[in-house]
């Protein structure tokens, strides 16, 4: 008795393993794809910290008085106390310490970061309006790696 062959389609082993290779190497480029997209995602989130812990202390800067009450004219706290603009020149939290205007610590992740203010006076030209006395203030927020983001403003002296 002679014995029937029938042909089916079927994959070779060379064909399966071409398969199984195309397939390895799409999931290694997503994944690499997928990996930088969250490293991006962190950097942005730690960058958009750190201008957050900028401007809250610049909008702590920008809710004091420009005039001294006391007619003290020089930067910096007078006597250790800070009653107007120019007196947080030289304020600095270091890491681990920072706060938020009521005096709470932030929670741990933004305890990375240390931040400094300077303030010096000036004058600033507008256009139309002429030369005017002004406080420059730049607030200097750093990480643990060195990386530092600056925001600075320039408040025009009242009439």
């Amino acid at each position: 008795m002679m014995k029937t062959r029938y042909s089916q389609p079927a994959f070779t082993l060379i064909e399966c393993l071409i398969a199984i290779t195309i397939l390895a190497g799409s999931i290694m480029a997503m994944t690499v794809a997928v990996t930088s997209a969250q490293s991006q995602m962190q950097q942005l989130r730690h960058a958009q910290q750190a201008m957050m812990l900028a401007e809250e202390l610049m909008e702590r800067v920008n809710a004091e008085p420009y005039d001294d009450p006391n007619g003290i004219t020089t930067t910096g706290p007078d006597g250790g106390v800070i009653n107007n603009m120019d007196d947080y020149d030289g304020f600095t939290e270091a890491a681990g310490q920072l706060k938020n205007p009521s005096g709470t610590l932030y929670p741990s992740e933004f305890q990375t970061f240390s931040r400094t203010v300077a303030a010096k006076y000036g004058t600033i030209t507008l256009p139309g309006f002429g030369a005017s006395n002004c406080l420059n203030v730049t607030v200097t927020v750093t990480d643990a790696h060195s990386a530092q983001w600056k925001l600075t403003a320039c408040f025009p002296e009242p009439p």
